[in-house]
């Protein structure tokens, strides 16, 4: 499938889990594919030290559990951020 037919298909589509079985591909291949390409990514960026190795370890601990949410289209919800006036 093309970008922009995925990106079309998704529009109507409640999450990328969907579009994945309507296409007769597994799920999981769909998880284990982002999963390798945000490594791979975030591997790159530790090279280049443009992220640490804590920040690095972070993003990795929760790597498949984030993009699996993300595939089933379920978003965690934002961490609530403090305004000025609460300092």
């Amino acid at each position: 499938m093309a970008e922009d037919e995925l990106k079309e298909t998704l529009k109507s589509a409640a999450s990328l889990a969907e579009v994945a079985k309507k296409q007769g591909v597994e799920v999981n291949t769909v998880i284990n594919l982002l999963v390798k390409a945000e490594t791979e990514r975030l591997q790159e960026q530790l090279s280049a030290g443009q992220m640490t190795q804590d920040k690095y370890d972070s993003r990795i601990a929760d790597l498949v559990e984030r993009i699996t949410q993300q595939v089933n289209g379920e978003f965690p919800a934002k961490p609530e951020r403090k305004t000025k006036s609460e300092g």
